[in-house]
């Protein structure tokens, strides 16, 4: 794809221009002309023309805060348009709105449009409200969003694991710039990629070590695996793809100069995870599950959605949906790099599996279980269970 193209798609020619531009590249995402079209006219639409919306060096460069910014892709932004426009007539739609306004909630408010989306698409679902108020222990509280299901209204909550705020991504980046100064000294080819995976504790000096494993990575044949005291290492070319890696703290560099230079993986020139410091990302994902269950009512039945680590935060909720404090909290969807979880009490699998994934249970059972639920029978019930379990 030609880098160095402008698309203003604040304006119509813009949009089929870019539209154009995409379908002859080699994109893999198999959006259509109408899909790119409508979906970036929705953007515009809905969020209104702002400096942004120029398409450049493979996307849109979005700020994001204090001189930070991130590259927006184009299937992102089509993506995000076709969701707005459909809950743009959910009642408070124009709060939702409100949080692009903040750069710092830029992407906690897509997520939200998203979870939205996919919850108006349930056929349990009957309509969604975005925004509404509650008094919450004596606070006034206004969670993201309420659906009305048969069982009653269910309160929604979204949050979004932030990796940049967690105290572990600060050293993960000091190792970053220890190797990046090892590299330099090592004299690595500008051309080259090095991949680090951090397995366990690093023991003694960080300068010494990263030292010693950029030079035995060096000598070695490129694209061999290289293990070297708590690491093991490679290098690639710049370009070409970096080894698959799920592990969710990494952190990549990629140079800017005067060639235009996509912001992917393939073009970054040193990569570091550490699955060792993922062990962390448990209590983090405690920690957001806790802050969303304290903008639920306790009167009503709830639903957390966390976007972030799905086996950390599927270990966090399961301990938390068996505390009393916990027992208006109908379940916790954990949706993280493509894959999508949900953590519920046994109990609550059957209404669970009704409300979101379109099984429901026969008739009299599904009239029993309305009963139960829209009475308040159910929640009393269970709250004395957990009761006496703990």
């Amino acid at each position: 794809m030609d880098q160095i193209a402008k698309f203003d798609i604040r304006t119509s020619a813009g949009r089929e221009s870019l539209a154009q531009h995409h379908l002859a590249s080699d994109s893999q995402d198999n959006l259509t002309l109408t899909q790119v079209v409508d979906g970036l006219w929705s953007l515009v639409n809905y969020l209104g023309p702002r400096d942004w919306m120029l398409w450049q060096y493979g996307g849109f460069v979005v700020p994001m805060g204090h001189r930070t910014t991130r590259l927006f892709t184009l299937p992102a932004a089509v993506a995000l348009g076709s969701a707005l426009h459909a809950v743009s007539t959910c009642q408070g739609f124009a709060d939702l709105l409100q949080g692009f306004d903040n750069p710092t909630q830029f992407d906690d408010t897509i997520f939200e449009v998203h979870t939205a989306q996919w919850c108006l698409q349930r056929p349990a679902v009957k309509s969604l409200r975005f925004a509404p108020r509650y008094i919450v222990l004596g606070r006034e509280k206004r969670p993201d969003f309420e659906i009305e299901t048969p069982i009653g209204r269910l309160v929604c909550e979204c949050k979004r694991l932030h990796l940049n705020n967690q105290d572990w991504t600060d050293r993960l980046k000091r190792i970053v710039k220890t190797f990046e100064a090892a590299m330099q000294a090592e004299q690595i080819s500008a051309g080259m990629r090095l991949e680090v995976k951090i397995h366990c504790a690093i023991k003694g000096d960080l300068s010494s070590i990263a030292s010693r494993a950029c030079r035995e990575v060096a000598q070695a044949p490129t694209g061999a695996l290289v293990h070297f005291g708590p690491f093991s290492l490679r290098l690639s070319p710049i370009g070409s793809k970096p080894m698959v890696n799920d592990c969710v703290a990494q952190h990549g560099l990629v140079r800017v100069g005067d060639t235009p230079t996509g912001i992917t993986p393939e073009y970054t020139y040193l990569i570091v995870s550490s699955p060792w410091m993922e062990q962390a990302l448990v209590r983090a994902m405690g920690a957001l599950i806790n802050a969303a269950h304290r903008q639920l009512p306790h009167e009503r039945n709830g639903v957390i959605f966390i976007e972030g680590a799905s086996d950390q935060g599927r270990q966090a909720a399961a301990t938390r949906l068996i505390q009393p404090q916990y027992t208006h909290c109908l379940a916790v969807f954990i949706i993280g790099r493509g894959k999508s979880e949900v953590s519920q009490r046994d109990m609550d699998q059957e209404v669970v599996e009704w409300l979101f994934s379109d099984k429901p249970p026969p008739l009299v059972r599904r009239l029993q279980d309305i009963i139960l639920w829209r009475s308040g029978i159910r929640l009393e019930l269970l709250r004395r269970s957990l009761q006496r379990a703990t």
